[in-house]
């Protein structure tokens, strides 16, 4: 058995990646459009005991945190020498994030009590890092499937948390982390088939 798998996406999977990707930029530019200039005020909702862990779920989607578990993806798999999905691991949140922040939030101008929402960058973060998980689980070689598909779905299941701690804590509206959930679901599906584009371009070349 290999050591490590030579492509991210197999070419059987790419119909249904396609789709998916697909839908999930539908459904982000569907509701940008839908809430396009809405300003709504913040609410500051009373959780009790449930605050702290609400807001310590949120964390796990900040900026600071996104990177660092960004950086412990990336050099995990570069010690694994698994070079295609280092690069994928590498590119996908700040990609992710960059659509978020800077292009789809200014655009859509959708407020909550004063600060842009949609889509939710918390959401957009840990589900672009969350999303390249489950790609590497799909391609995995040294794991079993049980093992992979339980990597998968706490990945999964970690992302929803955050984005559900943060609708419960005030920040967000439920279709603010649906549309960050897509940005980041859209953006690892492409870059994933663009990495293993390139990377099969070039293992041609050098073969030739």
């Amino acid at each position: 058995m290999p050591d490590r798998p030579t492509r991210l996406l197999r070419q059987r999977y790419h119909p249904a990646v396609v789709c998916v990707a697909i839908g999930a930029v539908v459904v982000t530019a569907g509701l940008g459009a839908r809430y396009s200039g809405v300003a709504s005020g913040g609410r500051d909702p009373s959780l009790g005991l449930y605050r702290w862990p609400a807001e310590a779920l949120v964390a796990l989607g900040s900026p600071v945190a996104v990177v660092l578990e960004t950086v412990a993806l990336f050099g995990f798999l570069v010690r694994r020498r698994w070079i295609r999905a280092a690069v994928l691991a590498a590119l996908a949140p700040p990609v992710a994030t960059a659509l978020t922040e800077v292009v789809l939030k200014p655009i859509v101008d959708r407020t909550r009590g004063g600060s842009l929402a949609y889509p939710s960058g918390h959401t957009t973060g840990i589900f672009a890092v969350a999303m390249v998980v489950v790609v590497l689980m799909a391609a995995s070689v040294w794991l079993s499937p049980t093992v992979r598909a339980g990597v998968a779905a706490a990945a999964i299941g970690v992302a929803m948390a955050v984005a559900a701690a943060s609708v419960a804590v005030g920040d967000h509206f439920a279709t603010d982390t649906v549309g960050g959930a897509c940005v980041a679901i859209a953006t690892v599906l492409v870059l994933g088939v663009i990495v293993d584009a390139v990377a099969d371009r070039r293992a041609r070349d050098r073969g030739g």
